[in-house]
């Protein structure tokens, strides 16, 4: 519980504003270049990306776009760079782990259950559709039904050097965020 959070804890906080979905997608693409993503993929980042900032407002966030960071895309050459409408945080403020805190606190205040350090195993598929999730953690083996659905909260694997190499085949790679996304 004392690393939880990846790169939502150690980061600045801030999220991208997508200010066209459309865009985005040729954006993606060109921040891709020759490694493909598959199409589906690229799809729902852009549409989903431009919800954001709406999604944490409905969960009772301050949301404000910073004015002194990001206030333009990287890479403004590529195609598609026009999407970006600069970066959204909690009260418009960077660091401290805000978001992190912020989304820590509306699980807990929606009674959504957090385990960490429990490694989930299997998923229970019934018909068609995912139900629940055999997990094994500190306290054990455990089957967990789900009635809304299953969250796996991974946190990627930027800070496993081995998962790195196989999945995306970078020279150079210097890890930037948290050393526990394994």
């Amino acid at each position: 519980q004392e690393i939880a959070g990846g790169n939502t804890r150690v980061s600045g906080g801030g999220w991208f504003r997508n200010n066209s979905p459309e865009q985005a997608e040729v954006f993606l693409r060109s921040l891709n270049g020759s490694r493909t993503v598959a199409a589906d993929v690229v799809k729902t980042w852009a549409a989903e990306t431009a919800k954001n900032s709406d999604w944490l407002r409905g969960l009772g966030a301050t949301v404000r776009q910073t004015g002194n960071y990001h206030t333009e895309p990287e890479f403004l050459e590529l195609d598609g760079s026009d999407c970006y409408a600069g970066m959204d945080t909690i009260n418009g403020e960077m660091g401290q782990s805000l978001l992190y805190e912020f989304l820590l606190a509306a699980l807990t205040d929606r009674g959504v259950e957090i385990r960490f350090d429990t490694g989930a195993e299997d998923l229970i598929v019934e018909e068609g559709v995912v139900c629940g999730v055999r997990v094994n953690g500190p306290a054990g083996p455990a089957l967990i039904r789900a009635s809304g659905g299953v969250v796996l909260a991974t946190g990627g694997f930027a800070g496993n050097p081995a998962m790195v190499q196989d999945f995306l085949p970078l020279e150079d790679y210097v890890l930037w965020g948290s050393p526990n996304n394994t």
